[in-house]
């Protein structure tokens, strides 16, 4: 137990790429590094693991906008929530990392709550 505690804090004593590798990459960048390694020269045996890319484009996300914006202006606020999660929802589905994409489930009524709790 204590081995593997230990070989999580090692990973996030690290540099912050490491720690955000999915467990299905994790094995092959594993062999590419070696014990006498420095985090700087990690970084660069990572970078090829690590490429960004966005796939949406400016007009999806001006439709997005605009909708949200209306919708928003017409219930008074109260759309804003759902505007919140339509828009992280875009973002994160056209977001690419290693040819991984990311998803954005956040519930729009439990972040509506949290707002009038905060009033």
């Amino acid at each position: 137990m204590t081995q593997a505690l230990e070989e999580i804090q090692d990973r996030f004593q690290g540099p912050p790429s490491l720690a955000l590798l999915d467990m299905a990459t994790r094995p092959a960048v594993d062999a590419q590094l070696q014990p006498n390694m420095t985090p700087n020269m990690i970084e660069p045996a990572l970078a090829e693991e690590l490429r960004f890319s966005f796939t949406g484009t400016g007009a999806e996300y001006f439709r997005i906008w605009v909708v949200n914006l209306l919708l928003t202006i017409l219930s008074l606020g109260v759309y804003s929530a759902w505007a919140k999660v339509r828009r992280l929802q875009y973002f994160y589905r056209n977001t690419r990392v290693a040819d991984a994409s990311f998803d954005y489930h956040g519930n729009p009524k439990a972040i509506l709550k949290g707002r009038l709790l905060a009033l």
